[in-house]
């Protein structure tokens, strides 16, 4: 998938459906909507390859008319890093927190450290592409099984130090059950508000599941639960209520 930019923005493409999204097909082909007088930058996405490589790509100066192009993917460097300092609600240090970094839904490897007794966690070895950093609280005393988990919204690391504030939650939990009222195990159970996905969790072997869902987030919430051949979904529920049940179907 590509990127579209004008100026280093966004430029939207004359389909409404596509925004400022470009597909390639099954051959990597891809075509882009120039207008005439208008240059455009097209960035690849950054992916993560097999061997856990992140890839991307970039090609500029994209004009109206021009020959068919050719952009290649090159490998980033893993040369950056990301300082995070977490605090408790109460603004002290927060240590054994999990602080790790994802690309597109994936973990990036390596990324996956314990904050120390000052709250602290270096991220290192990251490439310099856009990324989430969170930080999910660990079991432990003083109420952290209501600690909701923090994000920092898309970061370029670039060895800056980040602020995360955990805050109490309020607790989402219940089960998967399938079509003979037995629990799904590994069900991938997403809790979604009107602005997309709040968060995501697999259900244990029980079935069982808990969100503790940021006080910063709004509602109305719903469910959604699938595996490779069940799903199911519910509406309107709340959050520090009765445990909810999600009766998956074929």
């Amino acid at each position: 998938m590509l990127e579209v930019l004008r100026d280093g923005q966004p430029f939207q493409q004359h389909s409404p459906f596509s925004r400022n999204q470009v597909f390639a097909d099954g051959e990597g082909r891809f075509e882009v909507l120039v207008p005439a007088g208008v240059e455009l930058t097209l960035r690849l996405f950054p992916t993560t390859s097999p061997d856990g490589r992140i890839l991307t790509g970039e090609l500029g100066r994209v004009v109206a008319g021009a020959a068919p192009l050719e952009l290649r993917q090159r490998v980033v460097a893993n040369d950056q890093s990301v300082n995070v300092i977490v605090t408790g609600p109460d603004g002290t240090p927060a240590p054994g927190i999990q602080v790790y970094a994802r690309l597109r839904g994936q973990d990036v490897p390596g990324a996956n450290v314990l904050t120390d007794a000052a709250g602290r966690a270096e991220l290192k070895r990251l490439p310099a592409v856009p990324l989430l950093v969170q930080a999910t609280p660990t079991a432990g005393g003083s109420g952290r099984d209501r600690w909701a988990k923090w994000s920092s919204g898309l970061v370029t690391p670039a060895g800056q130090d980040l602020q995360a504030r955990l805050l109490v939650g309020r607790v989402l939990e219940g089960r998967a059950l399938d079509p003979e009222d037995q629990p799904v195990a590994g069900a991938l159970v997403s809790l979604m508000n009107r602005s997309g996905i709040v968060d995501g969790v697999r259900s244990d072997a029980e079935g069982r599941f808990r969100i503790v869902v940021s006080p910063e987030a709004e509602g109305p919430f719903s469910l959604s639960a699938s595996t490779n051949t069940l799903m199911a979904t519910l509406e309107n529920v709340v959050p520090d209520a009765k445990p909810v049940v999600l009766s998956m179907s074929r």
